[in-house]
């Protein structure tokens, strides 16, 4: 499952895995495109801040003679957390997910080999939104996910990327970010044509490359982790989660009636008094 805030380069980044898995070549006329990016932005009309992918996909890349793997590829591409339409509409992808790991049959997902969280490289410090990110996905998971958890570092440029300094200074150590791999996906659909213009082409291809077949070599030493207590445990903080919201209901109903008895005695009180002060009034 890859996860990642809004431009942090997510959906290149499934690109060129596929491209990888695939075996297609820096010399080849072709690349392969699951994330249509530049489509994408075109229908953005504009918004560039509004996340490219709106639900979450799962792309399923099957094994070929040509292929790098010998084995079948299931990539979950979740929407981007943290564009403009603020924290309201990130709970609403956490609530995808969460759908996504209990619904039952074809729609769902029972497994998982690796939880990746991607990053940019220039990034110094973590935002509150990355915090946000990382909070919300890590406690859809139990304590045994820890090990599956993967830091894909996007926009790097061969040096020790600035962003490693933020995620050493996070206040909690559930994301054990030691095992991390880098990308450069520039080239990833720059034309391999023999001039100039692209000299250092070939060279990023080859280091996004090396980068994809590092992490899948990583990827295969994983135990796959079944999700069928992740699954019971968000449906059992569902219904704990609705009955604490019917029992603030119920709290704020008791509150509603305290309250308008506490004026009814303020009454009685009033004019009980009145009646007593004026016990032996006489006209």
């Amino acid at each position: 499952m890859i996860v990642g805030a809004t431009g942090s380069g997510k959906s290149t980044l499934i690109n060129a895995m596929a491209n990888y898995v695939m075996g297609v070549t820096w010399e080849d006329p072709f690349r392969f495109t699951l994330v249509n990016v530049e489509t994408s932005e075109e229908g953005r009309a504009g918004n560039q801040s509004i996340s490219q992918t709106e639900w979450i996909t799962c792309y399923n890349i099957n094994t070929s003679v040509s292929s790098r793997l010998n084995y079948n590829i299931n990539l979950i591409d979740t929407p981007g957390f943290g564009d403009t339409r603020g924290l309201e509409h990130d709970q609403i992808i956490v609530n995808q997910i969460k759908e996504l790991f209990t619904v039952k049959g074809r729609k769902g997902v029972s497994t998982i080999d690796a939880v990746c969280f991607i990053l940019k490289a220039p990034d110094a410090r973590l935002t509150p939104t990355q915090m946000y990110i990382f909070e919300s996905i890590l406690s859809l998971f139990g304590n045994d996910i820890q090990d599956n958890i993967c830091t894909l570092i996007t926009f790097a440029d061969g040096q020790k990327p600035p962003v490693l300094a933020g995620l050493e200074a996070l206040d909690f150590k559930s994301l054990p970010f030691e095992k991390y791999f880098t990308f450069n996906n520039s080239a990833l659909f720059v034309e391999n044509k023999q001039d100039d213009t692209g000299a250092l082409a070939p060279f990023f291809w080859e280091m996004g490359m090396k980068s994809c077949e590092a992490f899948f070599d990583h990827l295969v030493t994983l135990e796959t982790k079944s999700l069928q207590l992740t699954s019971e445990v968000l449906a059992q903080r569902e219904r704990l989660g609705n009955t604490v919201q019917h029992l603030y209901q119920e709290i704020d109903t008791g509150l509603s009636k305290i309250g308008v008895l506490e004026q009814e005695v303020e009454i009685f009180t009033k004019y009980r008094r009145q009646i007593r002060e004026n016990k032996n009034f006489r006209y």
